[in-house]
């Protein structure tokens, strides 16, 4: 109990049936946090985590900043590589106050995760369930991206390789995900339900989304835009299956352009023609309010497949209501 610090900044160890109450977590520095800092090979299974993690005032020199992969944020983990992940509970709220960096030349992205931060090679996660709220409030300088999910912020890209597959299945998130950064960047931003991207050989299969998923940013944009999904925000080069939202999804605020799914946001690969898409259900309203500068795509299920990838056994029964003001086109 009380925890206030990751029980471990690293660990290879099999890890069964633990459960931390009352965590405190206050940070003001490390680039990779979580209950559990970094889990690299080993087996993590039934265990749970409950309480507070807040990161504020938080300033990354440029070493830090210089890498996506050096800022990884996850209620019971920052950051997974070749690691087993199976029947976990996140009760734990994140709240993100301020993430700034030093060198405001250089772009850092942010990978937050209500589970896990960022997964890599060899990871396997399956039966995660998410019930901890994620407040991204922060200001931005130009260059910078961000990754904001219940489950999973990021599946970092790999080769094809078995020993490089990256496992997610059977995972739950309940919490509310919620942006209301302020910026002024060049690159995109993600807001999920489930998974923020998944780039390289990623396999996926019942993930579910019943938390509201809102992004109430101002921002200004010189290019890209932003992607709000229930399950998943920017998903490249992979089939999936079994994808469902229940929960209501909002874009206010002030944008450049915006992608927005009940399921995915974005789905883009060259020869997506030859992947699948199956059984993808999305039941929550979907709200876009405020100021657009250029494009808006909204869809029930998909927001933007790119390439027609084959889908099979798509619905959406929820409402899409839209009441903004959209300066390029507006494509629903």
């Amino acid at each position: 109990k009380g925890l206030t610090t990751p029980l471990f900044a690293t660990t290879t160890a099999n890890i069964k049936g633990l459960h931390l109450e009352g965590v405190n977590i206050v940070e003001t520095e490390n680039d990779v946090l979580g209950a559990f800092a970094r889990v690299y090979g080993g087996q993590m299974s039934h265990c749970s985590a409950s309480g507070t993690m807040q990161i504020n005032n938080t300033t990354y020199d440029e070493a830090a900043a210089a890498d996506y992969t050096n800022i990884n944020i996850g209620g019971l983990i920052g950051r997974t590589q070749a690691a087993n992940v199976s029947d976990c509970v996140n009760n734990i709220d994140i709240t993100i106050s301020s993430l700034t960096k030093a060198d405001s030349a250089n772009s850092y992205s942010p990978v937050i995760g209500g589970c896990i931060g960022m997964a890599t090679g060899g990871t396997i996660l399956e039966g995660l369930t998410n019930n901890g709220d994620v407040v991204y409030d922060s200001v931005h300088g130009t260059k910078s991206a961000f990754y904001i999910s219940g489950i999973l912020g990021r599946a970092g890209t790999v080769t094809s390789a078995p020993i490089d597959l990256i496992s997610i299945k059977n995972c739950t998130n309940n919490g509310k995900v919620t942006a209301t950064e302020t910026s002024v960047r060049t690159s995109i931003a993600i807001i999920s339900g489930v998974i923020g991207t998944a780039t390289g050989a990623t396999e996926c299969d019942q993930l579910h989304n019943t938390g509201e998923v809102s992004d109430y940013a101002t921002t200004s944009y010189s290019k890209n835009g932003t992607y709000i999904a229930g399950v998943a925000g920017y998903y490249i080069y992979n089939s999936a299956t079994n994808f469902s939202n229940s929960g209501a999804i909002k874009s206010c605020g002030k944008k450049y352009a915006v992608w927005i799914g009940g399921v995915t946001g974005h789905w883009d690969k060259s020869s997506a023609s030859s992947f699948i898409h199956d059984n993808f259900d999305n039941s929550g309203t979907i709200e876009v309010s405020g100021t657009h500068t250029n494009n808006v795509h909204v869809g029930g299920v998909f927001a933007y497949p790119q390439k027609s990838p084959k889908k099979y056994n798509c619905d959406n029964s929820g409402d899409i209501i839209i009441s903004s003001s959209v300066g390029g086109q507006l494509k629903c």
